[in-house]
C-alpha cells in the first residue's frame, strides 16, 4: 500500500510541473501576441501618415507634424521589436523595418524639395509593401514559434 502513495504523489508532481509549464507558457505567448498586435497598429499607422505626409504640399502647417510622427512611430516600432527579441531571437526584423524606414523616408523626406505626390505614385506603393512585409513577418515568426503543434517541433 506504502508505494502506491509514493507513485501517487509523484504523478501529481509531476501533472503539477506540465501545468505550471503550460500556464508560463500560455502567459508568453499571449504577451508575444499583443506585442505583435501593437507592432502591426503601429505599422499601419505609419503607412497611413507617411500617405499623408507625401499627399501634401510643404506649405501646409500640419507638415511638420506629420513627419514628427513618422519618426516617433518609427522609434516605437523599434522598441516593440527588440521587446520582441527579448523575447526570441528569431523575432528579428530588421532588415524588414530598415527597408520600411527607407520607404517612408527616402530622398527628399523633410527638404524645402519636396513636392507632394500622387496616390498612384510608387512611392505610396512601395511603403504599403514594406509595411505588409513587415506585419506578414513578425506572423509568420509568431505562427512558426507558437502556432505548430509539439509533434511538428519533435519532427524537425
Amino acid at each position: 500500500m506504502q508505494e502506491f502513495s509514493w507513485i501517487y504523489l509523484f504523478l501529481i508532481v509531476i501533472g503539477w510541473a506540465i501545468l505550471i509549464l503550460d500556464n508560463a507558457r500560455r502567459s508568453r505567448r499571449a504577451e508575444i501576441r499583443e506585442l505583435i498586435n501593437h507592432a502591426i497598429d503601429i505599422t499601419e499607422e505609419l503607412a497611413k501618415t507617411s500617405h499623408a505626409y507625401w499627399m501634401k504640399d510643404n506649405t501646409q502647417l500640419d507638415v511638420p507634424i506629420l513627419a514628427a510622427e513618422i519618426k516617433r512611430g518609427i522609434t516605437r516600432l523599434v522598441r516593440i521589436v527588440n521587446a520582441l527579441k527579448r523575447h526570441h531571437q528569431s523575432f528579428g526584423v530588421d532588415d524588414k523595418i530598415k527597408l520600411f524606414r527607407q520607404s517612408m523616408t527616402l530622398g527628399d523626406f523633410e527638404t524645402n524639395k519636396r513636392v507632394p505626390i500622387t496616390s498612384g505614385d510608387g512611392r505610396i506603393t512601395d511603403i504599403t509593401q514594406a509595411a505588409f512585409d513587415l506585419t506578414e513577418q513578425l506572423e509568420i515568426k509568431f505562427e512558426s514559434l507558437y502556432c505548430s503543434s509539439w509533434w511538428d517541433r519533435f519532427n524537425r
